[in-house]
This record gives structure tokens, C-alpha cells and sequence, in this order.
């Protein structure tokens, strides 16, 4: 796996993404509208860019079939929730362990 991924392109990680869609209003929407503040919550402060940044991604590469987007290990689903919310599609967050505070 790792020979794989040395020969894949990099990109820097920016704000906004380049699909259209305004991600970086959407992840702060999530993050704004979360029922209650956790350190998950302070984190995805944090790491904003990043999840901007793939959830523009994700946006991109969806295809046009999709009709529900999954999460698996959502935990405070930030990065599904943007994705839902840029996509209008509805979410399903899995999260193995006990989380009845998500946003």
C-alpha cells in the first residue's frame, strides 16, 4: 500500500474547495448548529480546512446515482453532515461507540 500511495498526486489543503459548492459555510453551519460543544466539536474547529477540503471532495466525486450518504465512524458526523447538507441528500451516521450528543 504504501509504493501505491507515494505515487499519488498531492494537493494543498485550502479553504472552500473547488466544486462549486460553498463547504466552508456548510462546515461552519455544522459546527455552529451542534446541539452541544465537545472536545470532537473544538477539534473540527481545528481541522476545518481539512474537513472543507474533503468534504469538497466528496462532492465532486459523488455520483449521480447516490441517494443516501453513509458515514461509517461518524462520530460527531461533521464531515457527513456538511456533505448531506452541500448535497440535499439525507444522512446515516455509524458510530460504533454510544454518541447521544451528535449534532
Amino acid at each position: 500500500v504504501v509504493p501505491w500511495l507515494r505515487r499519488c498526486p498531492l494537493t494543498d489543503v485550502g479553504r472552500g474547495g473547488s466544486g462549486g459548492t460553498d463547504t466552508s459555510g456548510v462546515v461552519g453551519a455544522v459546527i455552529s448548529n451542534a446541539k452541544r460543544q465537545t472536545w470532537q466539536q473544538t477539534k473540527a474547529y481545528k481541522h476545518r480546512a481539512q474537513v472543507e477540503a474533503i468534504a469538497a471532495h466528496c462532492l465532486q466525486r459523488l455520483p449521480s446515482s447516490c441517494e443516501t450518504i453513509v458515514e461509517m465512524g461518524a462520530g460527531q458526523a461533521v464531515l457527513g453532515h456538511a456533505v448531506s447538507l452541500a448535497s440535499g441528500l439525507p444522512l446515516v451516521a455509524i458510530e460504533r461507540r454510544g454518541n447521544a450528543g451528535a449534532v
